[in-house]
């Protein structure tokens, strides 16, 4: 299992990608959404399982690479991140979506994301 951390803070990336292969799960980490594209999208290599994604970043946001990915037909279980809680009134989640305010608990996003790609397959 493979899952993509997207976040412009190096912290959250390094602590994301120690909880996760602490689980024995694969990471890839991102520092935007832009390069994330530019290697999934671009680079025809196989998308990961799943994506942990921050909303507030420079650049394209969160929910500007979500609606990419959809539209390109790239969609994958997804959970968003964010220090602010107005995600949850900017639009409502699309499926397979799940949201969590920083900070949050890291075995309950660990959980999310398995139990999120596990449904996915």
């Amino acid at each position: 299992m493979l899952i993509a951390v997207v976040d412009d803070d190096p912290s959250v990336r390094t602590a994301l990608d120690s909880l996760l292969r602490s689980m024995g799960v694969g990471v890839s980490l991102f520092a935007s959404a832009e390069d994330f594209l530019a290697t999934v999208l671009a680079t025809g290599t196989a998308p990961p399982d799943g994506l942990i994604c921050d909303i507030d970043m420079p650049g394209m946001s969160g929910w500007d690479l979500l609606d990419t990915l959809q539209q390109s037909g790239r969609a994958m279980p997804t959970i968003l991140i964010s220090a602010f809680a107005h995600p949850l009134t900017a639009r409502p989640l699309p499926d397979g979506v799940r949201f969590f305010r920083k900070p949050f608990d890291g075995g309950s996003l660990v959980a999310a994301v398995l139990e999120q790609v596990k449904t996915k397959h």
